[in-house]
């Protein structure tokens, strides 16, 4: 083989390589795209691409499904947002968070194990995050809900997956917590 062709198999290999590595990049974004969900509830939060957006206005705004991660995959990881009008005397963020524990400690009883509660910030306004384990007839849940107050409504962020997956989807989850944005 001469120098000639050499160059022209090493310029088609380039090439070829070249093309595979777009390709590979393009299905490597869209596996990692967010889009933004808008609600008339006036907030905004951005979500994987690949996950489920169900609208419920009798339970919560909004839930944003985890695709199963294989066909024996039986329960969908989920994060949900619930705004709740609080009236005309709305409680303060202390209030409100020693109101929201005891109705956890009222669903959960004790199956209830709290891993985790603290002040946070969510939407750059001061909030609070609880993190707990509640065991349910099929799955032991473990659970992040974080929340703040603006106004004369609660915002809250719920994110629940079995305790086997919780650390699966932890980094898109985190990633939907701060791009919440009240409007």
């Amino acid at each position: 083989m001469d120098r000639e062709q050499k160059n022209i198999i090493f310029i088609v290999v380039g090439v070829v390589g070249l093309i595979l590595i777009i390709i590979a990049g393009f299905y490597f974004f869209q596996e990692n795209r967010f889009y933004t969900f808008s609600s008339p509830s006036g907030y905004s939060i951005d979500y994987p691409g690949k996950w489920s957006v169900q609208k419920d206005p009798e339970l919560v705004n909004v839930i944003f499904g985890a695709p199963p991660s294989s066909e024996l995959d039986t329960f969908m990881e989920n994060v949900n947002v619930n705004v709740q009008e609080l009236g005309p005397r709305p409680l303060g963020l202390k209030k409100y968070s020693e109101k929201a524990l005891d109705q956890m400690k009222a669903v959960f009883g004790p199956n209830l194990v709290i891993l985790e509660e603290n002040s946070i910030y969510v939407a750059g306004m001061p909030g609070f995050k609880l993190v707990f384990v509640g065991k349910g007839p099929q799955y032991e849940f473990q659970i992040m809900s974080v929340w703040t107050l603006k106004g004369d409504k609660a915002y809250q962020i719920t994110y629940t997956a079995t305790t086997l997956t919780y650390e699966d989807y932890m980094k898109q989850v985190e990633q939907m917590i701060g791009s919440f944005r009240i409007n």
